[in-house]
């Protein structure tokens, strides 16, 4: 049986309400440092690999846990937050300004939407994370700590326990049924493992 925990980061600049540029390289306030500190504590035993995303907040949340145990290997996977907005509409924009851009989005409730340049839509989202657990299914490693994002954790937690069979609107408002009622906090662990029997969840 293998070990996952997904981990999301640290708070961040975006988190605390401050303007943002690049949805890539926002980087953790010192209040997100901190937790990053507390969550390589409570990681007791050894990963056999950490998983990061593309985006930096990631590999500051992760930093603490790497020179805790250090030698262990470190991945890049796919697993980076959902870039639903288009790059230009969230240039300099607090998370408060975009409130109205995110409720419009997901009330069209178009899994195939593309809002823009560097925008995906829920489509290629859902379909780039379970590629990402498609390959983490792959790895030998028994133990695997994996820091993401809230959206990403949100759908796999939609993966395991609703088992959608297509990807449409009505998978995509029920994910957003999700970002409404499942709270993940910066630096919640959610814990799972996977085998011949699939993915399960055994602690958040």
């Amino acid at each position: 049986m293998k070990e996952i925990w997904f981990i999301r980061h640290g708070e961040s600049m975006a988190n605390a309400g401050f303007k943002t540029t690049n949805h890539a390289t926002i980087s953790l306030t010192e209040k997100g440092k901190e937790q990053a500190i507390k969550v390589s504590e409570e990681i007791t035993k050894k990963p056999d690999l950490i998983v990061l995303s593309k985006f930096s907040r990631t590999h500051e949340t992760a930093d603490p846990t790497f020179k805790k145990f250090n030698g262990t290997k470190i991945e890049i996977l796919n697993l980076h937050e959902y870039n639903y907005l288009a790059e230009d509409r969230c240039i300099d924009l607090t998370p408060k300004e975009r409130k109205p851009l995110v409720e419009d989005y997901f009330n069209r409730c178009d899994a195939n939407f593309v809002d823009g340049i560097g925008a995906e839509s829920f489509v290629e989202f859902h379909r780039r994370i379970i590629a990402s657990l498609k390959e983490l299914e792959t790895k030998k490693d028994e133990f695997i700590v994996v820091f993401t994002h809230g959206n990403v954790m949100r759908l796999i937690w939609q993966f395991i326990t609703e088992n959608p069979q297509s990807i449409d609107d009505s998978t995509m408002k029920d994910f957003y049924r999700l970002t409404k009622s499942l709270a993940i906090p910066n630096t919640k662990i959610i814990k799972t493992t996977f085998d011949k029997n699939g993915w399960n969840i055994f602690e958040i």
